[in-house]
C-alpha cells in the first residue's frame, strides 16, 4: 500500500533453512480454514507518495541553486521546471 507518508508491504512467505530469519516483530501466524499462513508486514515511514514528492522537489531546488549559485537571489521567485510534469 502506497500511502501519503508511508508505504506498507505485506505478503505471505515460506521460510527455508537457507533463508535469513524474519524478525519476529514483522510476522505472525494466522490460521484460516485449517491452513496456517505466515504473513510478513512492515511499514516504511517517510517512503510514501507525498514524502517522495517533497524529496524530489528539494533535489530540483538544490540542483537549480548549485547550477546558478552566483546569479541566485534568495529573495526572488524562481521557476524550476519539473521533468515529471
Amino acid at each position: 500500500d502506497l500511502g501519503g507518508a508511508s508505504t506498507q508491504v505485506t505478503f505471505t512467505y515460506t521460510q527455508t533453512s537457507s533463508d535469513e530469519p524474519v524478525p519476529p516483530e514483522f510476522t505472525t501466524n494466522i490460521t484460516l480454514f485449517e491452513t496456517i499462513y505466515h504473513p510478513y508486514a512492515h511499514s516504511y515511514l517517510c517512503w510514501g507518495k507525498n514524502e517522495a514528492l517533497k524529496r524530489h522537489r528539494a533535489r530540483l531546488l538544490n540542483a537549480a541553486i548549485n547550477i546558478n549559485r552566483s546569479n541566485f537571489v534568495f529573495s526572488s521567485r524562481v521557476l524550476i521546471r519539473d521533468p515529471c510534469y
